[in-house]
């Protein structure tokens, strides 16, 4: 007896991924185009490799997103695709919607969808280690200081008001003083 086989004798029972998969399966995108029916996978349940190369979608060039559509809508679809029309801007809004509908923003990686039904078991830890802080204390960290806004450099409208006003000061200054050769 292997040491897998040995393993596979002491399981109990077998946690059923595929059924657990069939209740979170997300529903595909459908579109019309050129009046046919079109339908691409959700982004969530594309194999991981094809989602690696969506993690730069925003910078995928036309040839690149009509080459995924082929891949993705498969022989029968991708048979139809070669005879319509493809104007690169409606191919760029097929993309857009397609990640839309996925509820991904072009360069976010797909997570993971909600949590797994319940098996009826508690979990158990497989460790003493806690992820909280032993400590009751707050931190006495200083926060660091808000720096002060900055100012806007003045414009010309307020440099030469600003002139204006030292020189007039400066000419009031000497026209209230007497003047430097008079006697008193």
């Amino acid at each position: 007896m292997t040491s897998l086989d040995a393993m596979l004798a002491e399981v109990e029972e077998f946690d059923d991924l595929d059924a657990a998969y069939a209740e979170i399966r997300r529903k595909p995108y459908g579109f019309v185009y050129s009046g046919q029916r079109w339908v691409l996978p959700h982004i969530g349940e594309l194999d991981r490799r094809i989602q690696a190369e969506l993690e730069n979608a925003e910078s995928l060039t036309f040839d690149q997103i009509d080459n995924l559509f082929r891949r993705l809508f498969g022989p029968e679809q991708a048979a139809r695709w070669e005879q319509v029309e493809q104007p690169g801007s409606k191919i760029e809004l097929f993309f857009q919607r397609w990640i839309a509908h996925s509820g991904v923003k072009p360069g976010e990686e797909q997570a993971s969808s909600g949590s797994s039904g319940s098996t009826g078991k508690s979990s158990r830890p497989t460790s003493g280690a806690t992820t909280g802080s032993a400590s009751r204390k707050r931190s006495t960290a200083k926060k660091p200081a808000k720096r002060a806004p900055r100012k806007a450099a003045p414009t010309a409208a307020q440099l030469a008001q600003q002139a204006d006003a030292e020189w007039l000061a400066k000419h009031q200054a000497l026209a209230a003083s007497p003047p430097g050769n008079s006697s008193t």
